[in-house]
């Protein structure tokens, strides 16, 4: 009896313990949306030793139908989608005889024999585990998935992959590639005659019990009732929010296996309690084995990468450091555990994962709007990093008094740049235009087509268009685009506009025929020339070009 009683009084304490825990996290995070307005919904679940501590959504799914966000409202996880693909790639291989160190260019040339990546020792070298952890040196080329021209995974991958080039050379540094983990789904494709994503559903969302989960390209997408998806929101700089198209996340479908899954809180409980449970050696649907080998780093990132950057002694009140990317995970230090985290952004829509294996901690957190000047992911840091000081039982330093300072408070050059829109375009006429008109070419690219008047100069790339202006660098030869996208939210305001620079050079006889295309705020430079053809010879030439490029392929099909 005595032993009863003692049992059912330690379960009492411990429910009260993680009641209080959740209370101080609630009160963390309504003060967090309070300060932070541009925040339209957040959901956070966090997993410590299989308990459930908290699974909550806060705000509004549908702003304008007044729809509130709940449990079971998806979001798009976007690049945390990479963790699925990196532990499908291996557990695969396995079944069908291939590696982590197989070699990109072999597997695809066991169906198309022409298939190479740019660069010699890159083409023969690559492995998965160097597209997996991002060191194959290749430029994002983010801009081409939303160019309009719709083209399937596959051709994408044997027709544009060939032709991407580099930013830096093979395996010299870290550098972030969502082309790489599309090729690696397109391989799981032809290696088991089924689609990425029914291989993502049968070996991971069926084993874990993840059934809300699907893709983007999915019919739930169309089907599924208001505010049972999120609707994404583009935040402006006085925290108005403006509405993203729910269509608009199905355009990342060719792209699945870097960032399509829409999952809910609630499912990302039941991933996060299989990641743990098979990192404790207790009974999971997936393997401890596996998993280390796939997480544990290859790439060493730099010390200045992303959000994360300068959050270190003395500066930081507490040691937050990167030290590489395995496959499809950040792996680094809190207060001295090792952890693992990656995070997430696509048309809206911001997550981040963190796990503290040792601890048996996990905290998932995604959100709606809320994302300029990487306010999406602080707001997710501040959640997980008073989180685990709270389970570590270590000293709060994040409380409801300077939350909202976060990390603005503590880190040198964090605060918001000026408007850029404002800062870099020279207002008035484009002088003698004409110079400037015509098509604009590049292989892996749809056209460039500049065209107008010195008073309305417009630009347009296929599904891209907008209005250029001259830049204020006095040469004359350098302009802004202010970009039109499929992907923007409505009725965006110009200043909140992506931008695109155009830079012109001249050849020894005086005629602008190169021009340099920099897009997004990336350092990404991209060459055109001037085409002498029409546009749609061009495209008929292309096709032409393709076309003779993988008569082998299809005959070896055949």
């Amino acid at each position: 009896m005595r032993l009863v009683v003692l049992w059912t009084i330690s379960i009492l304490v411990v429910a009260m313990s993680s009641d209080v825990e959740r209370d101080k996290i609630d009160k963390i995070i309504q003060k967090l949306l309070s300060c932070r307005k541009g925040t339209a919904s957040l959901g956070i679940s966090i997993v410590v030793e299989e308990k459930v501590i908290i699974n909550k959504v806060y705000g509004e799914a549908d702003i304008e139908g007044n729809i509130s966000a709940s449990t079971d409202t998806r979001y798009n996880i976007a690049s945390l989608t990479k963790m699925f693909t990196s532990y499908l790639t291996k557990v695969v291989g396995n079944e069908h005889g291939f590696t982590l160190t197989s070699r990109l260019a072999d597997l695809m040339n066991m169906y198309f024999p022409n298939f190479s990546l740019k660069g010699q020792f890159r083409n023969e070298e690559a492995t998965l585990m160097d597209a997996l952890s991002h060191r194959t040196g290749i430029k994002s080329y983010e801009v081409l998935m939303y160019d309009g021209r719709n083209f399937s995974r596959e051709e994408w991958m044997t027709m544009y992959v060939p032709l991407l080039e580099e930013k830096f050379h093979f395996r010299e540094h870290f550098y972030y590639n969502n082309w790489m983990y599309t090729l690696i789904g397109y391989i799981i494709e032809l290696v088991t005659g089924d689609s990425f994503e029914k291989q993502v559903k049968k070996e991971i969302f069926k084993k874990v019990g993840m059934e809300e989960s699907f893709f983007v390209s999915d019919k739930e997408m169309d089907t599924l009732p208001k505010g049972k998806i999120a609707v994404p929101y583009h935040e402006g700089p006085d925290g108005s929010l403006y509405r993203i198209p729910i269509s608009t996340l199905k355009l990342i479908g060719p792209q699945n296996p870097a960032g399509g899954i829409m999952s809910t809180t609630g499912d990302m409980v039941k991933f996060m309690k299989a990641v743990l449970n098979a990192y404790s050696n207790k009974t999971s649907p997936f393997s401890k084995d596996i998993l280390k080998k796939i997480w544990d780093p290859v790439s060493v990132i730099e010390y200045d990468y992303g959000p994360t950057k300068d959050m270190d002694r003395p500066t930081f009140p507490v040691s937050f450091t990167q030290k590489g990317y395995g496959g499809g995970t950040f792996t680094g230090f809190y207060r001295g555990y090792p952890i693992y985290f990656h995070g997430g952004s696509s048309h809206g829509h911001f997550s981040y994962l963190t796990f503290l294996p040792a601890k048996e901690i996990g905290i998932f957190s995604v959100l709606s709007g809320n994302q300029l000047e990487n306010d999406c992911f602080y707001i997710q840091q501040a959640i997980w990093m008073y989180a685990l000081d709270l389970f570590l039982e270590d000293e709060q330093w994040l409380t409801e008094e300077n939350v909202c300072k976060f990390p603005e408070g503590w880190l040198v050059n964090s605060g918001r740049s000026t408007d850029p829109f404002e800062r870099t375009i020279k207002e008035g006429p484009i002088p003698n235009s004409e110079r400037f008109i015509g098509t604009w070419v590049r292989p892996e690219f749809a056209d460039i087509v500049l065209n107008g008047t010195d008073d309305d100069f417009k630009f347009k790339m296929n599904a891209y268009n907008g209005t250029v202006y001259l830049a204020d660098d006095d040469t004359g030869m350098t302009f802004v685009v202010v970009v039109n996208q499929p992907i923007d939210a409505i009725g965006l305001p110009n200043s909140l506009k992506s931008r695109a620079t155009l830079k012109f050079t001249e050849n020894r006889q005086g005629k602008i025929d190169q021009m340099q295309l920099t897009m997004f705020s990336t350092s990404e430079i991209y060459e055109f020339t001037r085409s002498s053809s029409t546009p749609l010879l061009h495209q008929y030439c292309l096709i032409l070009l393709l076309i003779l490029m993988y008569s082998n392929t299809l005959l070896h099909i055949a």
